[in-house]
């Protein structure tokens, strides 16, 4: 266990919100302070447990926000719109010279704490972007088995398969996203020399199965294979229900929007996706295939990593984190993305302790 410390939880309330605060309660010793919009919902999940209390907080009120993380060490962002509140979440926690981790990976968050990188360091701050499931894990898995097996890496084919409820302010991002960068990455000039843009049919391992992958490529794919510096590289990704690929097909259709309409839109994307979890069980699967040399020999390796509930991954990915920086473990201090840490080894071994499964196979 960790030593004691007081972590607020802004957004602790929500699907995610909650399973980052059981993991937190499972693997540190700290005090946990839940924030948001409705109050409730989190006590009868976490069971009245003695080190959680709750708040009632307007992130809009600069502040009641700057009193709240003024009572924290650690402030866990959980909140959503990221476009919309992660800004004001970010900079009151570096005025109240607290530790930040975000689930998110808004880059144009990236670019303002990184202009600020300098008193974040200098107050020995450690600011984590990224730690979640996608981004977070989706960047970390990769350089994990790449650095694990390998000396060079010749080619890479990667995977995302989930089925799961979306929430309200994933599904705003994810809209914001496809209005704002329909083709995010496409034309980059540092691609890698091959990025096969089309789909691709492939049997995944249970319970996933046969899948349409649909080829993408933006910032966190760009950062993989920037880490790896992969000659080739293909990367997929499917929501596996049925009614969740017909509105992210509608939604891509659109060519005009505003306000009013991403809220319409972001509505339907989530109640498409709770249809489908009515019909089948949730899960998340990340399947790589990664060839190169170790020690001059020509190898390939396939590895998948998966859990039954995407919002779980995120919560103890997030909560993982904040065990690393409370035991001294995470030493970097300033602002990055997760996949930049010092220590991606011990990060993945906590996660695994944790029931999430990850299976390598190697092909020589």
């Amino acid at each position: 266990m960790t030593r004691e410390i007081i972590i607020g939880v802004i957004g602790g309330y929500g699907q995610i919100g909650l399973e980052v605060v059981k993991s937190l309660l499972k693997t540190t010793n700290s005090t946990i302070i839940i924030a948001g919009r409705k109050k409730g919902r989190g006590i009868v999940d976490c069971n009245n447990n003695s080190r959680v209390s709750y708040e009632m907080l307007d992130i809009n009120d600069p502040q009641k926000l700057s009193l709240f993380c003024n009572k924290c060490e650690i402030i866990m962002n959980c909140a959503g719109p990221a476009t919309k509140v992660s800004k004001k979440i970010s900079f009151s926690a570096l005025k109240q010279k607290k530790h930040y981790i975000d689930l998110g990976g808004c880059s144009s968050l990236y670019r303002d704490l990184i202009q600020k990188n300098s008193i974040i360091k200098s107050q020995c701050l450690t600011f984590v972007l990224s730690a979640g499931m996608f981004p977070g894990i989706f960047e970390i898995f990769p350089i994990y088995i790449a650095r694990k097996h390998f000396s060079n890496i010749n080619s890479l084919e990667y995977y995302f398969a989930c089925l799961d409820r979306i929430t309200f302010s994933a599904a705003y991002d994810m809209v914001v996203e496809i209005f704002e960068r329909p083709n995010a990455g496409l034309d980059k000039t540092d691609q890698p020399q091959t990025v096969f843009r089309g789909s691709n049919e492939i049997t995944l391992p249970d319970p996933v199965g046969k899948i349409t992958g649909h080829s993408f490529y933006n910032e966190e794919t760009h950062q993989i294979v920037k880490a790896l510096n992969s000659k080739t590289a293909l990367f997929y990704s499917t929501f596996c229900g049925e009614m969740t690929r017909k509105s992210l097909f509608e939604i891509s259709m659109i060519k005009k929007y505003d306000e009013s309409n991403i809220v319409d839109l972001s509505n339907q994307l989530v109640q498409a996706s709770e249809i489908d979890v009515k019909k089948n069980k949730s899960y998340a699967m990340f399947y790589l295939i990664l060839s190169g040399e170790s020690e001059g020999r020509l190898k390939k390796v396939i590895s998948t990593l998966s859990v039954n509930q995407s919002h779980r991954l995120s919560g103890i990915v997030a909560a993982t984190v904040a065990k690393l920086i409370i035991s001294g473990k995470l030493e970097k201090h300033g602002c990055f993305a997760l996949h930049e840490s010092n220590n991606i080894n011990e990060f993945i071994e906590l996660l695994m302790q944790q029931g999430i499964i990850l299976d390598e196979r190697q092909i020589l």
